[in-house]
C-alpha cells in the first residue's frame, strides 16, 4: 500500500514534522501552497491570515 502525506506549512514547522513522519514510514509527501501570500507582520498579520 502506498501512503501520501498531504500538508500545509506556512512557517515550516508542519513541513519538518511531515518529513520526519514520511521518512519513518516510507511515505510520499505533497505540500500545499496558497495562491495569495498572507501578511505576516505583527499581530494584525496573524489575525488577517487566520481569517
Amino acid at each position: 500500500m502506498n501512503t501520501l502525506i498531504v500538508y500545509y506549512s506556512p512557517e515550516g514547522n508542519t513541513n519538518y514534522v511531515a518529513m520526519k513522519i514520511a521518512d519513518a514510514i516510507g511515505a510520499d509527501t505533497l505540500r500545499l501552497f496558497t495562491k495569495k501570500a498572507y501578511v505576516d507582520e505583527g499581530f494584525s498579520g496573524f489575525v488577517k491570515w487566520r481569517n
